[in-house]
């Protein structure tokens, strides 16, 4: 293990922890941008260090000058420092230690937990949206060549933009739909794990996404025709009646589906 600020191996409570480390049989390096002179002195006063790397007169070790030195000594290690210079060994360690933080290291893991924070919702909202269902409104593209209209540029671009306002509204109807079965989800032994059923994504955070994909869907929509658009709204309005009640009826409940199938080839008007 590799130890970057002095200041940190004072701390007990880091003391402590390295010596356990050691009593596990690792050895612990000092690595420091200080001068080799208040290292050496340093590693002295502290028998717990089994050796150092520092600054000299010909080399200033910060930065990456560390890591490519620490790499020269070992392909894999495990990095305890407390600056924002310190990030770019974190990237490279087995295993990240942030103790004492400066000020800047402090904002840039406030930062970087904010962005994963961000990234893993964005994940979350993707898995809940069903995205790999949309391959199913690719329906909508037969009228344009069973028409022999895919020359027509117009076509094209109605078709594209119905594609979408139709994946929206399908994955709005998703998101509705684990709402409304919530508490039968949790206690599925394969839905348990939906993103809402599991609490990984908030009841708050589904409505608001629902809210906002039915909006867009509808935009979309709008922008066809209102034609178009009463198609979408027949589309909801059998969707939200398989979810909250003919779902459990074994004819209605192959009758809408197939009804859902059968919309989305429905030829939007001009």
């Amino acid at each position: 293990m590799l130890l970057e600020s002095l200041f940190s191996a004072i701390n007990p409570d880091t003391y402590q922890f390295l010596a356990q480390q050691k009593a596990d049989g690792r050895r612990i390096i000092l690595a420091t941008a200080s001068n080799e002179r208040i290292a050496k002195a340093f590693v002295s006063a502290y028998p717990i260090f089994d050796d150092y790397i520092a600054s000299n007169a010909s080399e200033n070790l910060k930065g990456r000058h560390k890591l490519h030195k620490i790499q020269a000594m070992t392909p894999e290690f495990s990095y305890m420092g407390n600056s924002i210079e310190d990030y770019v060994l974190f990237e490279h360690a087995t295993e990240s230690y942030l103790v004492a933080p400066t000020r800047a290291a402090k904002r840039k893991t406030f930062t970087k937990m904010l962005d994963q924070q961000e990234q893993s919702t964005i994940l979350l909202l993707l898995k809940e949206l069903l995205v790999y269902q949309w391959v199913k409104n690719l329906l909508i593209l037969v009228p344009l060549f069973v028409g022999n209209a895919y020359t027509n540029m117009s076509l094209v671009l109605a078709c594209v933009v119905g594609f979408f306002a139709f994946s929206l509204l399908a994955s709005a109807t998703y998101v509705l739909n684990d709402l409304v079965d919530l508490d039968e989800d949790r206690g599925h032994q394969r839905k348990k794990y939906r993103p809402i059923a599991s609490g990984d994504l908030s009841i708050i955070d589904g409505v608001l996404t629902a809210v906002v994909l039915l909006f867009i869907s509808a935009a979309l929509a709008l922008s066809i025709s209102v034609e178009f658009s009463m198609v979408l709204l027949v589309y909801l309005a059998l969707t939200l009646s398989y979810s909250l009640k003919l779902k459990h009826y074994f004819a209605m409940d192959v009758i809408i589906l197939a009804s859902l199938y059968t919309i989305r080839i429905l030829p939007e008007r001009r």
